[in-house]
C-alpha cells in the first residue's frame, strides 16, 4: 500500500547474479494467481537471473505489494543453496531508507527458498546512463552521497555488498520539482559476506574459478580472489562515480580477464582526461583518485569518510575529512582525525535513525517551518549554515509559487467528473503537481493534469506538503473520489531540515467530507489531539497507520473508530495501554500492530476478546517473553515476535496453537532441532531467524 515502501519498477531485477562462471538454469515459473502460504498472490515475474526469479506479489489481507525472490528448484548444489540463505541473512540484517528491506524468508512448500523484500519503483543508474551517457556533478552528488549513508551502514552492521555497480543502484524521483527529491537504493546483496563472527562468516564463497563480481567494478584484491573488506565496495564505488561523471568505467580490457588485469595494474585516466577535457573541481578529482587506489591502505578507510567529503563538496564548504590522499601517519593527526569521525558517527546516527525507525522527538520543529538542528559541534557550523542558506532560498522559491495555490484555492468545482458510461472518471488537476495518486493500488502517477481513471474504484492520494498546508483544496475532491490518503512525512537522509512533518495537522482539517476514505496513513507526523480526532468523522475508515506519531497512546485513545477499524498500526507508540483497553472487545481488527510500544504479557491478555484477531506483531517489544506467548490469542494465524526474548522453551506452546501458521520470531535462542520441530509440527509455518540481530524500527 501507498505509505510503504514499494513500487513496481523491474529495472534492478535484470542482473539479480553475476559471477564470473555465469550460473544459469531453467526456472521454474510460478502462475499468476497463485496463493502461496496462504497470504500472498502471485501476480507477475519481474525477472530472472542466474539463481532465481523475482516475483510481483500481493498481500491478500493488507493489499500491500512486494516482491518475491525464489531459488531455482535445479540450483540444488551446496554453493549455489548456502549463497542463497547468506544473502537472505545479508539482506534481513539491514534496514535503512537507502537499502531494500527484506520482511521474510523461508522455505516455500515445495522446499524452494525465498525471501519477501520491499517492491522499489524507479531506474537503476545503469539506465539512467544509458539515457544519458553521464550525469553533472550536481546530480551524481544526490545519488552518491545517498550510495555512501547506505554503505556506512552496512558496513557497520558487518556487510560488504561485493557487487557496487550502476544497475545495483536504484533511484526514484519524488514529485518534487527540484534536485533533492530524490531517493536512493542499493539493491541485490545476492553476493554480500557478512563480516561478524558466525557459523556463515567462516564459509567462503570464492572457490578456484568462481569469482563473484563484476568486473568492470572490481577492486584488485578482488579481481586476485584475495581476502576482502569493506574498502573492496568503496573502490567498486569509485568506478561507478568515474563512469557517472565521465560517460565509461575507469579500466575496460578486451574481455572480463584483461579488465580484471587492468584493474590489478593500470592507473586510470584523470575525470578530465577521460571525458576528454570536461573541467571538475579538484576536489572530485581527488576524491575518486583515492577511491580508485590499488593499494587498500591509501583508499578511504571507510564509507563514513567518503560521504562527508562528498556532503562537504555538495554543501560548497571545506569537508571536516578533507584530508591529504594519504592516511595520516602523525599521532596527533590521527587524535584529532578520531575525534572528527566520532563527531560525524554520531551525526550520521542520528540522521539514519530518524529513518529507519528509532523514536526521537524532532528538533525545533513549528507548524510555520522547520529549522536545522540548533546544536551543532563545530566542525558541522559551516556545513550546516551552508544547508540553511539552500533551504532557506529553496522555500523563498517556494514562496513565489504561493499566489498559484491561493488562486486554486478560489476556484469553485470539483477535479473530477464521471463520464458518460459512469464507470470512468475523469481528473482534471491544475498544471502543477499536487501529489502523487497510486489507481487501482499500484500505479503511480502524478496528480497533475488530466487523468483518466478506467473502471474507477477510488483514488489512493499523497498530497505534497504545499497541498498540505491548504486544507481547503481538499473540498476540491467529491466524497467518493479517496479510497486511501497518505499523510505520512517524506522526510529522508538528504532533507531533514527542509521537511515540515507538522503539514498533516492542517490537512487533517479539511478531509471530514471524504466519506469513502478507507485508509489513513499519518506516519512520522507530528499532529495535535484534535486533529487527529478528525479521523472520527470518516465513517469508512477501516485501516489506521499510525508510525512514530508524537502523540501518546492516551491521546490516540480518544478516537471512537478504534473498535471499528480492521487493521491498525503503533509503533514507538508510549503510553500503550488505553489503546489495548479501547480495542480489546473489537469484533473487525483482523490486524494488529504494536511494535516498540513496550507491550507486557497483561496488554497481550487483554486481546483475546478480539475474535477476528489473525496477524499481530510484537515485535521489539522486550516484555514479551516465553511468559507473554501463553497469551496469544487462539485466533491468530500470524505472530511476529521479532525482537522479543521468546526462546526455544516455547515450543510446545507455540505447537499446541492449532490456528498458527505464520510465525517470525529471533532465533538466538533457539537450537536448529528445535526450529526444525517447530517446522514438521506447523507444516505451512515461516520462521524468521534473526540471529543477525533484530530488526530496529
Amino acid at each position: 500500500m501507498p505509505g510503504e515502501e514499494f513500487g513496481s519498477g523491474n529495472s534492478h531485477f535484470e542482473d539479480l547474479d553475476v559471477t564470473a562462471a555465469g550460473i544459469c538454469t531453467d526456472a521454474v515459473e510460478l502462475e499468476p494467481g497463485v496463493v502461496l502460504l496462504e497470504k500472498y498472490k502471485v501476480v507477475s515475474l519481474l525477472g530472472r537471473g542466474g539463481m532465481g526469479s523475482v516475483y510481483r506479489i500481493e498481500h491478500l489481507l493488507l493489499q500491500r505489494a512486494f516482491a518475491l525472490k525464489v531459488l531455482n528448484k535445479q540450483q540444488t548444489s551446496e554453493a549455489a543453496w548456502r549463497r542463497f540463505e547468506i544473502e537472505a541473512r545479508a539482506a534481513n540484517k539491514l534496514d535503512h531508507p537507502n537499502l531494500v528491506r527484506v520482511h521474510d524468508y523461508g522455505l516455500l512448500p515445495d522446499g524452494q527458498p525465498y525471501f519477501i523484500m520491499d517492491l522499489i519503483e524507479g531506474e537503476s543508474l545503469s539506465d539512467i546512463l544509458k539515457a544519458s551517457g553521464r550525469l553533472p556533478l550536481e546530480k551524481a552528488l544526490k545519488i552518491f552521497i545517498q550510495v555512501g549513508f547506505a554503505l556506512s551502514y552496512a558496513h557497520a552492521n558487518g556487510v560488504i555488498h561485493r557487487d557496487i555497480k550502476p544497475s545495483n543502484i536504484m533511484v526514484a524521483t519524488t514529485a518534487t520539482e527540484d534536485a533533492h527529491g530524490v531517493l536512493v537504493k542499493v539493491v541485490d546483496f545476492g553476493i554480500a559476506k557478512l563480516t561478524g563472527k558466525d557459523e556463515f562468516s567462516q564459509q567462503t564463497l570464492t572457490k578456484t574459478g568462481e569469482i563473484f563480481g563484476s568486473p568492470l567494478y572490481m577492486s584488485p584484491e578482488q579481481c586476485m580472489g584475495q581476502a576482502i573488506d569493506r574498502r573492496c565496495d568503496l573502490y567498486s564505488l569509485g568506478c561507478v562515480i568515474f563512469e557517472t561523471l565521465t560517460g565509461a568505467p575507469p579500466l575496460v580490457g578486451e574481455n572480463a580477464l584483461s579488465t580484471m588485469m587492468k584493474h590489478q595494474a593500470e592507473k586510470p585516466l584523470s575525470l578530465k582526461e577521460a571525458s576528454l577535457g570536461l573541467e571538475f573541481p579538484a576536489k572530485i578529482e581527488e576524491i575518486v583518485e583515492r577511491l580508485l587506489e590499488k593499494d587498500p591502505q591509501q583508499r578511504y578507510q571507510s564509507a563514513q569518510h567518503l560521504t562527508a567529503d562528498l556532503v562537504g563538496l555538495d554543501s560548497g564548504q571545506v569537508s571536516i575529512f578533507d584530508s591529504p590522499s594519504r592516511p595520516l601517519t602523525d599521532p596527533e593527526q590521527r587524535s584529532i582525525h578520531s575525534k572528527i569521525v566520532l563527531v560525524f558517527s554520531a551525526f550520521c546516527l542520528v540522521v539514519a535513525g530518524i529513518f529507519t525507525g528509532v523514536f526521537i522527538k524532532r528538533l525545533n520543529v513549528t507548524n510555520e517551518k522547520s529549522t536545522p538542528p540548533s546544536r551543532v559541534s563545530g566542525e558541522f557550523h559551516n556545513f550546516v549554515l551552508g544547508e540553511h542558506e539552500r533551504i532557506e532560498k529553496q522555500k523563498e522559491k517556494e514562496e513565489l509559487k504561493s499566489d498559484q495555490w491561493a488562486a486554486l484555492e478560489a476556484e469553485s468545482g470539483f477535479f473530477s467528473k464521471d463520464l458518460e458510461n459512469h464507470r470512468d472518471r475523469m481528473f482534471s488537476f491544475p498544471s502543477f503537481p499536487i501529489g502523487s495518486l497510486f489507481i487501482n493500488k499500484h500505479k503511480e502517477i502524478l496528480a497533475q493534469g488530466d487523468v483518466l481513471c478506467p473502471d474507477f474504484d477510488g483514488l489512493y492520494f499523497v498530497p505534497n506538503e504545499q497541498f498540505q498546508r491548504h486544507p481547503k483544496l481538499f473540498s476540491k475532491f467529491r466524497p467518493d473520489d479517496i479510497y486511501g490518503l497518505g499523510l505520512c512525512s517524506k522526510a529522508g537522509p538528504l532533507n531533514i531540515a527542509e521537511r515540515d512533518v507538522t503539514t498533516a495537522d492542517s490537512a487533517l482539517k479539511g478531509i471530514s467530507h471524504l466519506k469513502r476514505i478507507y485508509v489513513l496513513d499519518l506516519g512520522d507526523t507530528e499532529i495535535t489531539e484534535k486533529s487527529l480526532l478528525e479521523a472520527d468523522k470518516l465513517p469508512n475508515l477501516r485501516e489506521l497507520l499510525l508510525t512514530r506519531i508524537n502523540l501518546h497512546g492516551d491521546k490516540i485513545a480518544k478516537l471512537n473508530c478504534l473498535p471499528l477499524l480492521n487493521s491498525l498500526k503503533l509503533v514507538g507508540t508510549r503510553n500503550i495501554k488505553p489503546v489495548i483497553a479501547k480495542i480489546q472487545n473489537s469484533k473487525r481488527m483482523g490486524s494488529l500492530i504494536i511494535s516498540n510500544c513496550y507491550v507486557d504479557k497483561e496488554d497481550v491478555k487483554k486481546l483475546q476478546n478480539m475474535q477476528a484477531l489473525q496477524a499481530l506483531e510484537l515485535a521489539d517489544n522486550p516484555k514479551i517473553n516465553d511468559g507473554a506467548v501463553l497469551s496469544i490469542p487462539s485466533t491468530v494465524r500470524d505472530i511476529d515476535l521479532r525482537g522479543c526474548p521468546v526462546t526455544g522453551k516455547s515450543l510446545k506452546n507455540l505447537i499446541a496453537m492449532k490456528n498458527l501458521q505464520i510465525i517470525r520470531l529471533n532465533g538466538t535462542n533457539w537450537s536448529g532441532s528445535q526450529i526444525a520441530e517447530l517446522r514438521s509440527h506447523k507444516k505451512q509455518v515461516t520462521v524468521y531467524d534473526a540471529r543477525l540481530g533484530q530488526r530496529e524500527h
